[in-house]
């Protein structure tokens, strides 16, 4: 049972062993507990991954934003209008090379 599960009353602040375990006794007896799912080695590792890829996401984001920052001061001190950003770099094609 998760603690922030247990059916409380209002009121009832004062936290000790003995009311705690009274309580859950109770809450037990009505079924109002509700079960908590522990998960298996298999399903851990699938929570690993799709961690590690929201994190990957939000890496290539934020480096995404600081580049179109940096490159976005550059041009603005070239004098340079801002939707030029999305095409090329000065002093660099449309594929990428040297003018």
């Amino acid at each position: 049972m998760a603690p922030a599960l247990v059916p409380m009353r209002a009121g009832d602040r004062a936290k000790t062993d003995r009311r705690d375990a009274e309580q859950l006794a109770q809450s037990y007896r009505a079924g109002e507990l509700t079960p908590v799912w522990v998960p298996d080695e298999a399903h851990e590792a699938l929570r690993d991954l799709v961690r590690a890829r929201e994190a990957a996401v939000q890496d290539r984001l934020r480096v995404r934003h600081r580049f179109k920052e940096v490159f976005a001061s550059v041009w603005s001190a070239a004098g340079e209008k801002d939707d030029a950003m999305d095409t090329s770099l000065p002093g660099m094609d449309q594929e990428g090379g040297d003018v």
